[in-house]
């Protein structure tokens, strides 16, 4: 039996506006730490990662979409066979988190899928948000991922990360990765 044989590979992408830190999350998780520069998608980046699970080797493969609008025709190439994706909005952009619908719909227009896949919705730049400011963000955001739920009949994962930290950068690759495997083992006893 070859090496390979008992390999897996996973397409996720990473999507959201302009600069809510979906560069700095794919390279943070990858074990390429934190810049302070703004480093700016020029239409995809990709990354992969091997993941061992029960025995067998997995790899994602991390799509990091770019957020401008004028990469939106480009973006569509990448979203086809995609298992699942990451959506990434600024903490302390409320802005970002308003425009989430905007990349799940674009999401399920390109994926080729009848439903949107595995997702889990990432608050970025947990370091930023000052406690004051705290509630009622977490009110505005709780709002958000039940109209999501509703409007897109899912079961999103809400995670706060700070690419900067490292909080739960890891977490959400492991809920995402479980999920999807979880997704794809149910799917197939049907």
């Amino acid at each position: 039996m070859s090496e390979n044989e008992n390999l897996t590979i996973y397409k996720i992408v990473m999507i959201g506006s302009v600069s809510v830190g979906k560069t700095s999350i794919r390279l943070r998780y990858c074990g390429l730490g934190f810049s302070n520069q703004y480093l700016t998608t020029l239409g995809a980046d990709f990354s992969i990662k091997k993941i061992e699970s029960s025995g067998n080797s997995n790899v994602l493969q991390i799509w990091d979409l770019a957020g401008q609008t004028s990469y939106n025709n480009l973006r569509s190439n990448y979203y086809k066979g995609i298992q699942g994706a990451i959506v990434v909005f600024d903490l302390s952009n409320e802005n970002t988190l308003q425009s989430i619908d905007k990349w799940l719909d674009e999401m399920l227009k390109y994926s080729e899928l009848e439903n949107i896949p595995t997702t889990i919705i990432v608050g970025n730049k947990a370091d930023l948000v000052s406690l004051s400011y705290k509630d009622e963000l977490q009110l505005n955001i709780d709002a958000k991922i039940i109209e999501l739920n509703e409007k897109y009949n899912l079961k999103l994962i809400y995670v706060e990360t700070s690419a900067l930290t490292g909080q739960n950068i890891d977490f959400v690759f492991t809920q995402l990765f479980n999920r999807i495997t979880e997704e794809l083992t149910n799917n197939s006893a049907e």
